[in-house]
């Protein structure tokens, strides 16, 4: 076949495929001072010797997955070949590999977020509702009052117990670890600027988020400026120090399966479901990995809190895999009894979660209670970060108590809309009167694009407390853009730090999306508006209100008094220095 003479282009994309031509600078360990020669060993070992006359093994040069993803240069790579590696297929292999052991060599546990459970439901309900309706017919009578999200995790749950997997959990039960230890940061850091008017302790930006800190980490971490910096100083700006050290639930309940635990089972698998694909990179951080068992100390075997993390999509793209297979048995099992909580305890204790009518914990629950209905935090589908520690803020700091179902709707608490949708902010008064008038001022304003303590024009009632919920990268780099003009005037010797020049927000809940968690891009496509109102249907509970909740509270307070397991770290992510020019490859 002869072709015309327009000139054909196959495969062109962007997409960098891992090579030997990595352009990332390997710094080499020089130790015992500098190098004078090299020599090769008869086993293929190179040793050098130093000018001492000192020698050491040189270590083979080589730049892993986590390498590629601190590194400021491309980013696709890394990407492509983590969700190739966290993919659905990966999970299907675990299962026919437990399945070919005995059971008691692995145990798998998955962690479902709410998010993706409603994003599921709002698909299964719009575009199956054919099957949808066909399972919900075989339920018994008591499961036909549960909620289109309630429906849906139950469901996720049989299904997976039916394909092999041991325990199934919710990680709003970790998130309301998340909040309380969040409102506790926030309010150290508060005490902490008043103490201390010249220091980076405000704002606090939420961490929950990877696809933001890892902007954070590539664009605005400043240079030399470390997470440890705490005071304005003439150098360049960071974000670093303003980050939440408190980890995503994601990652506590990793933290809490895998390190916490009594059994720190090597054999257990955890895998979660997660509303967007970032959380594949949260996951694969140095910081949420722990040795080995078998490790040496030289050189530790590290092994991830969170092994596997799939998104809402590619949850369904298992459910047709395997449901033609296991979907009667599933339905046939939801009339069982979850023991989530007694499994949960047994695996935090050290024992299999097969031993279920074996010794537990004598304060265990009867099974009639074990299984409770969903909920959710009040505030926005992300997590409700701003709304809790906002109440919990004005609780502590300020004696100010407001209504637990919903702070907002306090009469000395005034929301705005800010620029858009996607930009909320929260304001605290100290009294109705003072709210009041603020909301008066407020409407006499030919915009509402200005934040609330950087009004010019006019002097209204001061706030307490100033909080933004921002969605979107939009909106970030407008936030971070915000407090380098902050920083700038800081940073004038003639103008000292005062509260006139205090950023406009003491808390950020801070979300890559435009809409939040709930719209995060490895949700199900056109399932938003649905999933935002199943997700909101479901009711509000104050965090450690519920029993599993505060036992896995209990627990941590008894194995780190410190929560250390609870907090992370973050680090600059230098920008790429390209050593000869001929590194460049075009």
């Amino acid at each position: 076949m002869s072709f015309s003479t327009i000139v054909r282009l196959n495969d062109i994309d962007d997409y960098i495929a891992p090579a030997k031509s990595c352009i990332k600078p390997v710094k080499v360990d020089t130790q015992g001072g500098r190098t004078k020669s090299i020599r090769i060993e008869q086993d293929g070992t190179y040793t050098a010797v130093t000018e001492t006359g000192e020698s050491y093994t040189l270590k083979k040069a080589s730049i892993s997955l986590n390498d590629c993803l601190a590194c400021s240069g491309c980013i696709t790579t890394a990407e492509s070949v983590l969700i190739s590696e966290h993919s659905a297929q990966t999970f299907l292999n675990i299962l026919r590999q437990k399945g070919q052991a005995s059971s008691s060599e692995r145990t798998i546990v998955v962690s479902i977020s709410p998010q993706s459970i409603v994003s599921l439901a709002s698909y299964l309900n719009k575009n199956d509702a054919g099957r949808y309706r066909e399972w919900k017919a075989k339920f018994p009578t008591d499961l036909e009052c549960l909620s289109e999200a309630e429906f849906t995790e139950r469901f996720l749950v049989q299904q997976f117990r039916a394909m092999g997997v041991n325990l199934v959990l919710n990680t709003t039960w970790f998130r309301d670890i998340a909040l309380s230890e969040s409102a506790a940061e926030f309010i150290r850091r508060f005490n902490a600027a008043n103490s201390d008017p010249t220091g980076a302790h405000l704002p606090v930006f939420c961490g929950a988020c990877p696809g933001w800190i890892c902007y954070a980490e590539k664009t605005h971490s400043g240079g030399e400026t470390s997470v440890e910096t705490t005071k304005f100083v003439n150098q360049s700006f960071s974000i670093l120090p303003h980050l939440s050290v408190v980890r995503s639930p994601q990652q506590i309940a990793g933290s809490l399966l895998k390190q916490r635990s009594e059994s720190r089972q090597p054999s257990l698998y955890h895998v979660t479901i997660m509303p967007c694909f970032d959380k594949k990179l949260e996951a694969s951080r140095a910081e949420f990995a722990s040795p080995a068992h078998s490790a040496r100390h030289d050189d530790p075997e590290m092994v991830p809190d969170v092994d596997l993390v799939l998104a809402t999509n590619e949850l369904l793209e298992i459910l047709d895999t395997v449901r033609e297979e296991i979907a009667d048995e599933g339905l046939r099992s939801m009339k069982e009894p979850v023991d989530v909580d007694r499994n949960l305890w047994q695996i935090l204790k050290g024992s299999h979660i097969s031993s279920v009518d074996g010794a537990v914990h004598s304060h265990m629950p009867e099974p009639t209670a074990l299984r409770k209905p969903m909920y959710r935090h009040a505030g926005s589908g992300s997590g409700g970060y701003a709304v809790f520690v906002f109440a919990q803020a004005a609780e502590e700091l300020f004696s100010i108590h407001l209504p637990p179902e919903d702070p907002t709707s306090d009469d000395r608490v005034l929301t705005r809309t800010l620029q858009n949708q996607d930009l909320q902010e929260l304001l605290l008064f100290a009294s109705s009167q003072d709210c009041a008038t603020a909301k008066q001022m407020l409407s006499s304003l030919p915009s509402s694009r200005t934040p609330y303590r950087s009004l010019k024009s006019v002097k209204p009632p001061a706030c307490l407390l100033a909080f933004a919920v921002a969605n979107g990268f939009r909106n970030i780099q407008n936030l971070v853009q915000s407090l380098k003009n902050v920083y700038k005037v800081r940073q004038c010797v003639e103008n000292q730090p005062t509260r006139s020049t205090c950023y406009p927000f003491d808390y950020v809940e801070i979300m890559a999306c435009p809409g939040g968690c709930i719209n995060g891009g490895g949700q199900l496509k056109g399932t938003f508006e649905q999933a935002f109102t199943f997700y909101h249907r479901l009711p509000s509970m104050q965090p450690m209100s519920t029993w599993i909740a505060r036992q896995i509270g209990a627990y941590l307070d008894q194995t780190d008094p410190e929560h250390h397991s609870l907090h992370t770290q973050y680090r600059e992510v230098p920008k790429i220095e390209i050593i000869s020019p001929s590194a460049l490859q075009w």
